[in-house]
């Protein structure tokens, strides 16, 4: 039997944004998104949240640049 997809968890990216007008050419001085995770039974929020900041930053150190990644959340649900 098949669980319905509503059940998996997702991460979803709903936006992002940059700074200055939205030209390709450009390269903005920032930029930020908005996410939201789905998760299931058994699955603890704060833990994935925290498994996700760790990713971010291990994928940003990797790119060895002299810029800065800031990673927060402004809310959590349940």
């Amino acid at each position: 039997m098949r669980c319905p997809s509503w059940r998996q968890p997702a991460l979803s990216i709903h936006k992002i944004d940059v700074a200055g007008p939205a030209q390709k050419t450009l390269i903005p001085s920032w930029a930020s998104s908005s996410v939201s995770i789905r998760i299931v039974p058994d699955q603890s929020l704060l833990d994935i949240v925290e498994q996700l900041k760790a990713h971010l930053n291990k994928a940003f150190a990797s790119l060895r640049t002299c810029n800065t990644l800031t990673v927060r959340y402004t809310s959590l649900s349940r």
